[in-house]
This record gives C-alpha cells, structure tokens and sequence, in this order.
C-alpha cells in the first residue's frame, strides 16, 4: 500500500484513509479522521479510536508518527474569529445584550466547590476574570486576590463594581505574558471560562503559564465546559482531552461534573481541584 494511505477493515466494509487527512483533535470520543472517497468524512467509532491510538508511534498536540513519519495534523478546533485581539472581547461587553457568560454573580459550581474544599486564606490569581464576579467572592471569603483580564472594557466593569475592595487586585493583562512578579506566587489558580475562550492552539501554553504561576505545591481549581463545539468560543473539550493535557503536571483530587448548571450549561461543568505535581508523577 502506498506510504501514508492506510486502511482500517470493518464487517462489509473497508475504510481508506491518509494521515494527512486526519484532524487534530485530544479526544477519544470525538470525530477525529477521515477521508473516504466514496463516502465522505465518515466517524470513527470509539471502538477504532482507541486502537488508533495505540497504533501510532507518537502524538502530540499537533502531530502525529507512524512509522518514523511525523504528520502535522491541522486543528479539529477552529475559529471564525480572532479571540486573541482584545477588541473582540471589549465588543462583547460593550454590545446592549450581556454576553451568554455574564450572570451577575459568581458561578454556582465554583462557589458550590469552594463551600466543600474550605481553603485556607491564601493568595489566589484569577485569570480571565471579566467583570469580576468569581474574583470578587474569593476576595469577600478573605483570600488575597489578583484578577487579570486582556479586555479593557472587561477590566473596567469590575472596577467599577469591585474596586473598593481592599484585598482585590483588578488589572488589564495578557495572562501570557504575566511578568517575573507572578512567577511562583500564587497558592491557587481559579479557571473559568478562560481555557474555552483562548485560541485552542494555545491551551498547552496556557497549563504551562498556570504551572509557572503556581508556588511549590500551589493548586488549581478549575470549572471546564465539557462539550461538542468547535467553531467559536466558548470551545468545546473532553474530559480525556483534560486528563491528557492536566495528568504530567498535577495530581488530581476532586473530579466531578457539576449536576446543578443552568440554561445553556446544563451537564457541561466540570469541576477539577488539584495539586502541582512536587515529582515526577506516577501517570494517572
């Protein structure tokens, strides 16, 4: 057969396909592949998913090898718009409708979790935090508080509503290029709504950037949507996609979906807790 053309046989059926014809995406319950000239782009079941996996010599979050050849597989997650310019998202807080994720108050499934876990005062930085609603409770439950967001429209609001308190700290940033004072500073990295906004190419980036911002032994707490979208944010993911992308970095201890979301979140959240890996791990 000729390199790079494969085939996969099923009962009554033979599937070919190129693995330049593969889409990237980390999930294994997802449609990843293919390209069938009769056909069409069928789906690959989770029972071939799996194998496939184990099939391929090596894959990383844009590539894959098979037989000592790299393939570079574009993204199963793309965008209609450029999510990384600042002016998206101040549009979006500027238009007469509040975006979908402004619900004037902090999110259930992290003050539900927050209410189990019972932290102790510690410095906490809140990446993406809008106009401030999440932010503003970790700081009125006595935690020390920086909360960053890349929209300046964004920023304002919450300085407007938030900005009295003593131990909140609001600033316009890019959560990317945070400087050498937030290295190692923080006990606990709060995500929400972050990781399914930024440009999915860069979300290895973004667990780098939460590793580096974390103090020895510091922990991340996370509300994910775990969902079927892939075209414009809020982007979808899968619970495996985070495991793989979480699981050499930390070690998880709290893993649920919430069961409690509202309107268009309703069975999506998925609330992680866990802790900056001291060691090399033991893979869970």
């Amino acid at each position: 057969m000729q390199i790079g053309i494969y085939q996969i046989l099923k009962p009554y059926q033979r599937l070919l396909f190129l693995l330049c014809a593969l889409s990237n995406t980390i999930s294994k319950s997802s449609p990843v592949i293919l390209t069938s000239g009769i056909t069409g782009p069928p789906k690959l079941p989770l029972g071939i998913i799996v194998p496939f996996f184990y099939f391929v010599d090596d894959f990383d979050d844009d590539s894959i090898t098979v037989e000592k050849i790299k393939v570079q597989l574009p993204s199963w997650l793309s965008t209609e718009v450029d999510t990384s310019d600042t002016q998206f998202w101040s549009e979006r807080y500027r238009a007469p409708e509040l975006p979908p994720w402004e619900m004037g108050r902090p999110t259930p499934a992290l003050v539900d979790a927050l209410a189990q876990l019972k932290l102790n005062k510690c410095r906490i930085l809140v990446p993406g935090c809008g106009s401030g609603h999440d932010a503003a409770y970790l700081a009125q439950q006595g935690h020390i508080v920086t909360a960053v967001d890349y929209s300046p429209e964004a920023v304002a609001l919450a300085q407007e509503k938030y900005g009295d308190i003593k131990n909140l700290t609001i600033r316009q940033s890019d959560v990317f290029n945070l400087d050498q004072n937030h290295w190692g500073h923080y006990d606990l990295i709060v995500e929400h709504t972050l990781f399914c906004a930024i440009p999915p190419q860069k979300r290895a980036l973004l667990v780098e950037k939460w590793t580096k911002y974390l103090n020895e032994g510091g922990h991340l707490l996370a509300v994910f949507f775990v969902k079927d979208r892939k075209n414009n944010p809020p982007f979808g993911a899968t619970e495996w996609e985070l495991r793989q992308r979480l699981r050499k970095k930390f070690e998880f201890l709290y893993w649920t979906r919430w069961k409690q979301s509202e309107d268009w979140k309703k069975s999506v959240e998925l609330v992680i807790y866990a802790k900056l890996w001291q060691s090399t791990p033991h893979f869970q």
